[in-house]
């Protein structure tokens, strides 16, 4: 697992949360603002395109102007599977 996609991921709480929203179900922008508990929609969707980038998530259905849904992939779930174990170490550590 390339050393510069997990930190990519750990510099910013917005990735970590969307990835873990995205890994329960395929979601829309506005879902994931809820399920995530965010105020702004701009930020989610910032954090989708910049996910989107790096091929940690997907756009199931782009040719949608409006309710496009997002999914995460293979690659996306190997990275949030060590994001989580070096957060869940560090707060090991902190205890």
């Amino acid at each position: 697992m390339s050393k510069e996609l997990i930190s990519f991921v750990l510099a910013g709480k917005n990735r970590i949360n969307v990835l873990l929203t995205l890994s329960e179900n395929t979601l829309t922008p506005a879902q994931i603002l809820k399920k995530a508990n965010y105020t702004y929609l701009t930020h989610i969707i910032r954090t989708l395109k910049e996910l989107s980038k790096v091929e940690l998530i997907e756009c199931v259905n782009p040719e949608s102007r409006s309710y496009k849904f997002y999914k995460i992939t293979q690659k996306g779930k190997k990275v949030i599977k060590e994001v989580i174990k070096i957060k869940n170490e560090i707060n090991k550590k902190l205890i």
